[in-house]
């Protein structure tokens, strides 16, 4: 073999390393909602459901996910896009709240958010990340 073909063996296992620990992220169960098959309803099964109220001047969104365990804390935010009517996208991230790992558990627990957003009734909300990741949601109106 040539010396420049030894020296490329290296560099193209850390690109494969690479590449494989990003697809091992995105294919992680615990931090997507990803199953798209459809419900008796014609809904999306799997998606996060939302509830939706409009009440003084400001939108609520209220709902509940999936974290890892009891010692994981549930951090929401919001992007809004003032377009008109403005145009919503909600991030939900779960984060380990560095206690007791001993008294945590291994099973997944729900964690309820709501979040309320001063904006018009006609706002629409459009996207919807977990962890970073984007997941089917449905709006029930309340």
């Amino acid at each position: 073999m040539k010396e420049k073909d030894i020296e490329l063996i290296p560099i193209v296992v850390v690109i494969l390393v690479v590449v494989g620990f990003v697809m091992a992220l995105a294919l992680n169960p615990e931090t997507t909602i990803n199953n798209l098959a459809k419900d008796a309803d014609g809904e999306v099964a799997g998606a996060l459901v939302l509830n939706q109220s409009y009440i003084a001047d400001a939108n609520s969104f209220s709902g509940e996910v999936m974290a890892p365990s009891a010692c994981h804390h549930l951090v929401t935010g919001v992007e809004i896009n003032n377009t008109s009517p403005e145009q919503i996208k909600l991030k939900l991230t779960t984060e380990s709240d560095d206690s007791d790992t001993d008294n945590c558990g291994v099973e997944s627990v729900e964690k309820d958010f709501e979040i309320v957003i001063p904006s018009s009734p006609q706002a629409q909300l459009v996207a919807v990340e977990l962890n970073g990741q984007p997941v089917q949601f449905r709006v029930n109106q309340n």
